[in-house]
Parts: structure tokens; C-alpha cells; sequence
């Protein structure tokens, strides 16, 4: 698991990051005991802040991609915006206790891949209601071929709104029972209950397919197969957006990329699932997820061994991207051409390219990560202004999508 490349930098800022990581810790605790309010948080942001800058400085993108999340995670606290806070504040706490772990390890030579705290990045995400980063999005494409809207999927119950709506009052007790750990047997059997009727009444494949991928995880999670984790709760409150839509537009409108991604990470947790159940494999031999995906002793083991970006995972990531960025740069294309061109046809390039940026940061490109969140960072700056932009800067954003797709064919 040791790197080639010596983290020649690390030990002339090592000491300050240990003292600002203690403070950030030693604010955290304040604010969570109640004696700092929020000057204590606020004291944790700006000391994470300062992480993130000197991380970023010495060019450690892994370490900074995590305490990037830190700060996003202490912001959402400070401000409110979290769902849970109690256990937000626990996910932030671990992640002040984990990182000076990860440094010391770089220190001795470790590679800088920060897939090896995904789990950890994943509560940060959903403390603050984020997309989840997973292991899942070096597999995507075998997953997207398998989830992809059937055109021909047009048959719906045009009864399954008025359901819907009846059942969605018992989704909403089983999840705040759950949430609140209140008879978890009872609050899971009901969410599985109400997946189990919506999947049976749906008409469209589209649709009893995503209810029973959620069904699965359900049953595996009242089975104690699946960590009730943050992500997970995220998911199902996802979920619950689903049945909303379902419920104002019919059974169409559950075709969509949100719902797919729910349906992928879903996936990825029944893939790791050791349990002995006649609904969970079935779910596995559909979607051949014992050959799509790793288990939880292949991912473990993955991340004790990982030395390196080895062919196999550089293929994987390859071909994760590889859709994403052809989207791009046709749409880029099409918009550099155009006469009478329109900033909002830019508007659906910014989240390909930080999806794009986060499976790069993921396995250690840093430095990729750094282009592709510069140029969706940029696509929302010329979005809010309404400015159309000069053809030189769409020349460097197309510029730096070339050569993130020809770095990574390069590295394959």
C-alpha cells in the first residue's frame, strides 16, 4: 500500500495541521455540549477552512477532498440545513478523529486515495442532504445499461397516484420511527409493507422495478444486513421524493436520472448484504451484482491493498466517465456553434462535470478533480449572470475537458 512518490511536503505543515485539526475538534465539542453556541462552530469552520487551503497548498487532493466535505458538513450544522443534527455532529467528530490517522499514514508513505474513507465522506454527504459518493460509480456502466428507461415501458394504473397518496402517511411513520429508533422492527415493516403495495399495483416495469430494489434493501436492512448509516436514511428519504412525484404526476414521471441513482446506490448496498433471503437474491441475480459489484470483503480488502491505480480500476473509471464527458462536450459543441445561444443550455453540464470531478477525486486524480470542479464552478458562475461567455472561455473549458479524457486514456 506504499506510494512511489514520497509526500515530500507533508512534514514541514504536518504539526500546524495536528494543532488546527485539535481546535477544530476542541470547538466541535463546545458547540455540541452547548458552552460555545456558535461561535463555537464557526471557530470549526474557519479552522477546517484552513485544513482544506493547506491541504489543497501541498497538493494532498485526497486529504483536502475529505476536509473539503468537513467543512460543507460544519456549514450545513452551523446554518441549519441538516436533518439529523445529532448525528451529523458525530460523522463531523470521526472525520476530525479520522484524518491525522490518514496523514500519518501518507506521512509513511501512503498513497493519497481518499476511496479509502468513502464511507465516512458518504455521512458527511447526507448529513447535509448531498449526493452520495459510492464505490458504485466505477461500476456505473454496467448498472446504467441494466437501469435504463425501457421506451416501450408505457403501460401505467392510472390508480396508483390515489395509493400512493393513502399509503405515503404509513411511509411517513415507519421512517420517523425509524429515524428515531423507535420499535425498528415495526417502522421497517411498515416501509417495506407500503414498498411491497406500490410495487405490486405499479403498471410500468419502470416503476415495480424501483420499489422492489427499495423493498430489498428494506427487508436486508430490518435483517441487520445493511449498517443503518446516514447514507442509508438519505436514501429512503429519498425514496419518499419518489412516491411525492409519483403522487402529483403518475407512474411517467418516476423515469427519471434521480430515481435511477437511487436505484444504483440501493443496489450497491444489497450487493454487500449477507443474508439468506429469497427477495435480496433474487434482486442479486437480476442485476448480476455479485459480478457488477464488489463485495464487502472485496471492497475492504481493496482498500487495504490499494497501492495503486492498477489497469482494472483505471479501466473501470474510464468508462465511468467516458458517457458523462462525450455528453459534454456535445452539448458544448452545440452550444459554441449555435447563433442565438442561450446561457441556460449550459445549465445541464455543471452536475456531469462535478459527478465526473468526484469519481476522480475518489480513486487520488486530485489534480483532475481540481479542473473539472473549476469548470462546472465556472458553467454556474455564466448560468447566474446570464453572460454569454467569450469564445476563449469556452475554448479553455472545452480545453481541460479534453485533457482530463485524454489523462485518463493516457493512464489506461
Amino acid at each position: 500500500m506504499k506510494d512511489a512518490r514520497e509526500h515530500s511536503t507533508l512534514p514541514w505543515v504536518k504539526d500546524e495541521l495536528d494543532e488546527l485539526i485539535a481546535q477544530a475538534r476542541h470547538a466541535l465539542e463546545e458547540y455540541v455540549e452547548g458552552s460555545g453556541e456558535q461561535e463555537s462552530i464557526q471557530t470549526c469552520i474557519e479552522k477546517l477552512h484552513q485544513i482544506y487551503g493547506t491541504l489543497r497548498m501541498v497538493q494532498l487532493f485526497g486529504a483536502a477532498m475529505l476536509a473539503e466535505e468537513m467543512e460543507l458538513a460544519a456549514r450545513a450544522l452551523e446554518q441549519y440545513q441538516v436533518s439529523h443534527h445529532t448525528e451529523a455532529a458525530e460523522a463531523l467528530m470521526r472525520a476530525l478523529i479520522t484524518l491525522p490517522d490518514y496523514l500519518e499514514k501518507m506521512q509513511s508513505g501512503y498513497r493519497d486515495i481518499p476511496i479509502l474513507m468513502l464511507p465516512l465522506m458518504n455521512d458527511l454527504r447526507a448529513a447535509r442532504d448531498a449526493d452520495l459518493l459510492s464505490d458504485v460509480a466505477l461500476f456505473a456502466p454496467a448498472l446504467e445499461r441494466k437501469l435504463a428507461f425501457d421506451q416501450a415501458d408505457d403501460v401505467v394504473n392510472d390508480k396508483l397516484p390515489q395509493l400512493a397518496r393513502r399509503l405515503r402517511y404509513d411511509y411517513h411513520r415507519g421512517l420517523l420511527g425509524w429515524y428515531r429508533g423507535e420499535n425498528q422492527d415495526d417502522a421497517l415493516g411498515r416501509l417495506e409493507k407500503v414498498a411491497h403495495k406500490l410495487e405490486r399495483s405499479a403498471g410500468s416495469r419502470t416503476v415495480k422495478q424501483l420499489f422492489r430494489i427499495a423493498r430489498g434493501a428494506i427487508v436486508a436492512l430490518n435483517a441487520h444486513a445493511i449498517e443503518p448509516g446516514i447514507a442509508v436514511k438519505l436514501l429512503l428519504g429519498r425514496l419518499d421524493r419518489q412516491i411525492k412525484l409519483l403522487i402529483d404526476r403518475g407512474e411517467p414521471a418516476l423515469k427519471n436520472v434521480t430515481a435511477t441513482d437511487l436505484q444504483k446506490n440501493l443496489l450497491y448496498y444489497i450487493a454487500q448484504a449477507k443474508i439468506e433471503n429469497k427477495l435480496v437474491q433474487s434482486i442479486k441475480d437480476a442485476f448480476e451484482l455479485e459480478l457488477i459489484l464488489p463485495s464487502a470483503e472485496e471492497v475492504e480488502a481493496g482498500r487495504e491493498e490499494l497501492s495503486g491505480l492498477n489497469r482494472e480500476l483505471l479501466e473501470s473509471l474510464h468508462d465511468a466517465i467516458q458517457a458523462d464527458l462525450l455528453h459534454i462536450k456535445d452539448q458544448l459543441d452545440l452550444f459554441i456553434r449555435s447563433s442565438a445561444k442561450n446561457t441556460q443550455e449550459l445549465k445541464g453540464l455543471e452536475q456531469p462535470l462535478r459527478k465526473i470531478a468526484d469519481t476522480l477525486g475518489m480513486v487520488g486524480r486530485g489534480e483532475l478533480r481540481e479542473r473539472m470542479k473549476g469548470q462546472a464552478n465556472r458553467i454556474n458562475e455564466i448560468v447566474a449572470g446570464d453572460v454569454i461567455p467569450d469564445e476563449s472561455v469556452l475554448m479553455e473549458i472545452a480545453g481541460d475537458i479534453l485533457f482530463v479524457e485524454t489523462s485518463v486514456s493516457n493512464l489506461v
